[in-house]
């Protein structure tokens, strides 16, 4: 009987051993993610301009992001600009018929400019904040800085940002000046924006009336296989709905137009 009582509060032992010894384990682990949650930033005092640059980085591309994000929900723009609601959805009217068979106007003809300033306009005072947020970290440091000039570039594949700003710091006497920052995410927009043109020019290649207004969507998609292009919205008087999703990502860029209007 003793034996067994001894047997058993061994095997307590033991479970009890390796319970804490799992408890220590996962404080360590949650301890060196912790210390390691900005790893990504350098250290201010051993590499300033890796500090600025790393933190610059990474509020413009968050900053860029969210912008995509609106802008690709509102066919280009943050807001929409000559908006059509069907089924309590509201869609962006980037080509409008100005009366019966007639056909669209193209609104927005330079639709990738547009957008960019859109993007640079949505930007612009996060950037600001970002550096006033620097700023505020290098208060124990000499720190001079100009105002900041933001351009913003729709490429293939990419959003690309570069910030002209003159900076200058000191820290640990080691002077540090930086001229402008350039910051990109991968995106989509591009190659939306390209088949939207693509699209409305299509639809605008026909006399209303005579015969039926329709962009080739099957032999767009044939060329532009990581797309896919679909209609499905038509009201009743001569709108209908793109959807262009990229395949790979799901992001969708949705617009409608008015051509031919009954």
């Amino acid at each position: 009987m003793k034996k067994e009582w001894i047997k058993v509060n061994s095997k307590k032992g033991q479970l009890t051993i390796f319970v804490i010894v799992a408890i220590i384990i996962v404080f360590i682990i949650a301890g060196f993610l912790l210390l390691n949650k900005n790893s990504d930033i350098p250290s201010l005092k051993e590499n300033p301009s890796g500090y600025i640059k790393a933190s610059v980085d990474k509020c413009t591309k968050e900053a860029i992001e969210e912008a995509e994000k609106v802008i690709i929900k509102n066919a280009g723009f943050i807001e929409q600009d000559n908006p059509w609601i069907f089924n309590l959805t509201s869609y962006e009217l980037l080509c409008d018929s100005s009366g019966k068979n007639n056909l669209c106007t193209n609104n927005h003809p330079m639709l990738i400019v547009e957008t960019q300033n859109q993007i640079k306009e949505y930007i612009a005072p996060k950037i600001n904040a970002c550096f006033e947020t620097i700023k505020s970290s290098l208060r124990n440091y000499k720190y001079q800085s100009e105002s900041n000039e933001i351009n913003v570039m729709i490429v293939d594949k990419e959003i690309r940002t570069e910030i002209k700003k003159d900076l200058v710091i000191e820290v640990n006497e080691q002077k540090v000046n930086i001229e402008s920052f350039n910051v990109k995410i991968s995106s989509p927009l591009y190659k939306f924006i390209y088949l939207t043109n693509r699209i409305i020019n299509q639809e605008l290649d026909c006399n209303c009336g005579e015969e039926s207004c329709n962009a080739d969507l099957v032999n767009l998609m044939r060329y532009n296989r990581e797309f896919e292009i679909i209609k499905p919205v038509y009201g009743m008087n001569g709108e209908e709905v793109f959807t262009i999703t990229e395949i790979n990502s799901g992001k969708q860029f949705v617009f409608a137009i008015r051509n031919c209007a009954y």
